[in-house]
């Protein structure tokens, strides 16, 4: 069966339902949620989001009138007859455990990452597609009338989270024809960019310049930490950074760069950004974590410093492909 048909099969299906996304949520998770909430109320069904507390600040406009189930801060009961999880690989990486009442509910996956474990009743698949947000864009429009601006908004930002505002590789003809059309809803471009790609504060810029300090070049990878003691000195939480390993994955000779973050002691944020000849995503999943072949993670418990050494000595391991 066509993924449009599994998709809408299963919308006509139930009445109410419940959306989420993975933990630590960014632009293609957010984008994707606020545009299927909004896309589902226009079709007269009762919506729940429920999300990860660290919600991104750049990112919390897209939650305007989205009352949203906040995980993490109070206790979470489901309610709804289905379940749509977007932008999100595996149950490991959605705030719910294995066991929680929200999985015995018919689920349907929507997601493009490679590593996808279909864990959902129904699964909707494209790893050809640049974003989850351009799988909605497939999925919803069938002309004009599909969107209205919101949606049309929530869309844009998803896709240009993931695309790195049409700068990465997984930008295709079709990304930017599909773009186009939502452009014809009238949105603020130069906002929306600058809001989800730019954006950051006085606080962050601090911590900012601190953490550049701290870059290290092996070869060609180039790392960046920012540890628990950084965060406290600046008085900032995880949530109110910017992408920092944007800021060394562009400097010449770096087919590799890394973050390593600790949000809290014991526990380490890497996050992994490569060239397109090689397959960081390997890396992530030794680590427990997953992604794409060019943009993955993982969280690690134990060390910061020891972390770091593990990571580092994995990427070393890393089979280098000609630049191609």
């Amino acid at each position: 069966m066509k993924s449009n048909d599994i998709f809408h099969r299963f919308l006509n299906a139930y009445s109410s339902f419940t959306l989420t996304s993975h933990l630590n949520p960014d632009a293609d998770a957010i984008g994707s949620v606020a545009a299927m909430y909004r896309y589902l109320k226009m079709k007269g069904k009762q919506v729940r989001v429920a999300l990860d507390v660290q919600v991104p600040l750049n990112l919390r406009f897209l939650l305007q009138g989205i009352p949203v189930i906040h995980l993490g801060t109070q206790n979470y009961q489901e309610q709804s007859q289905a379940v749509i999880v977007l932008d999100c690989s595996n149950k490991r990486r959605t705030f719910f455990e294995e066991n929680c009442e929200i999985w015995q509910k018919k689920v349907l996956n929507i997601d493009h990452h490679q590593d996808n474990t279909r864990f959902g009743h129904e699964n909707i698949l494209d790893f050809n597609a640049s974003s989850t947000g351009e799988m909605l864009f497939d999925l919803c429009y069938e002309g004009r009338e599909s969107f209205t601006a919101e949606i049309a908004e929530a869309i844009y930002a998803a896709v240009i989270g993931d695309t790195g505002g049409f700068r990465y590789a997984n930008t295709s003809a079709k990304v930017l024809n599909s773009a186009a059309l939502l452009l014809d809803y009238g949105l603020d471009v130069s906002f929306l960019n600058k809001q989800v790609l730019e954006k950051t504060t006085k606080k962050a810029l601090g911590l900012i310049s601190e953490a550049l300090s701290t870059v290290k070049f092996y070869q060609d990878i180039a790392t960046m930490q920012v540890d628990h003691t950084m965060l406290q000195r600046h008085q900032i939480e995880p949530k109110e950074l910017p992408e920092l390993v944007n800021y060394i994955r562009s400097i010449e000779g770096v087919d590799i760069a890394v973050l390593y973050l600790e949000p809290e002691q014991g526990l380490t944020k890497v996050s992994l950004r490569s060239q397109p000849h090689l397959d960081i995503s390997t890396v992530a999943r030794y680590f427990g974590g997953g992604g794409h072949k060019n943009a993955a993670g993982c969280k690690i418990t134990g060390e910061f410093l020891e972390n770091i050494s593990k990571v580092n000595q994995q990427l070393s391991t890393l089979e280098r492909a000609d630049k191609t």
